[in-house]
């Protein structure tokens, strides 16, 4: 509970790609993890996601014009189109990574950094060998306690449409959140500030009538967002959580 709540404020003070990642992992090792189990544990969130969105997505390419093939149609032209600056980046990152390599191979401090890190990989890919073999149920409740959190966000605009009484296409409204919710992942302020407003107010714009669009955005930022984040802070400070 105390790690669970952590990394809930800790995702409103890093980008929604790491969600409070940098602080769960932290306080696994201060718990007692290594630092390769701790990743690994970090990281089955980010795949519980991942599984849930896959589900949405592929449902919303059968049910949804709006948000199914065309969607992905216009991202694969985009991507073409970027590829040769893709690639470029990757390999400038690649070869970053393999100077950084030689360089720290060159110095005692460098050597003992890359054995931690080789050490944390040996952790990492155990923790996700017994997941495989020994965890296959326990991972699979969590997907689907996942699939209930994520659910209940889903359904946050659609209780606050049918609220205000406005008629628009509402398995369109359940499904265009998954285009909020990744492209929130792209945008680099903590907790996705401002950027995650922009999305919502350009995937809805055409379900939501104009005068009732900010009223629906700001309603379910504070449903999805700042609701839990409060909920946090109280627990954290009437529970003593920080205190271990």
């Amino acid at each position: 509970f105390r790690i669970s709540v952590s990394t809930i404020l800790g995702s409103a003070a890093t980008p929604t790609m790491l969600g409070g990642g940098p602080v769960k992992w932290g306080m696994l090792m201060h718990y007692g993890l290594r630092s390769g189990q701790a990743a690994a544990v970090t990281t089955f969130t980010g795949l519980q996601d991942f599984v849930f969105l896959l589900m949405v997505i592929t449902f919303s390419v059968f049910t949804s014009d709006r948000v199914g093939v065309d969607v992905f149609r216009k991202l694969f032209v985009k991507m073409t189109d970027k590829l040769p600056i893709t690639l470029l980046i990757i390999a400038g990152v690649v070869l970053v990574i393999f100077i950084l390599f030689k360089v720290l191979q060159q110095t005692s401090r460098g050597q003992k950094i890359i054995q931690f890190l080789k050490t944390a990989l040996t952790d990492f890919k155990q923790a996700y060998a017994m997941l495989a073999k020994h965890g296959k149920w326990y991972f699979l409740a969590a997907v689907g306690t996942t699939t209930l959190r994520w659910m209940s966000r889903f359904l946050v605009v659609l209780w606050l449409v049918l609220g205000l009484g406005i008629q628009t296409d509402y398995l369109d409204v359940v499904l265009s959140n998954w285009l909020v919710f990744t492209s929130m992942t792209a945008v680099p302020t903590p907790g996705a500030a401002g950027g995650a407003e922009a999305v919502f107010y350009l995937v809805y714009k055409p379900l939501i009538p104009a005068h009732y669009l900010a009223l629906v955005m700001f309603a379910w930022r504070f449903c999805t967002e700042y609701m839990r984040l409060i909920f946090a802070a109280v627990s954290v400070n009437l529970l003593g959580i920080t205190e271990s």
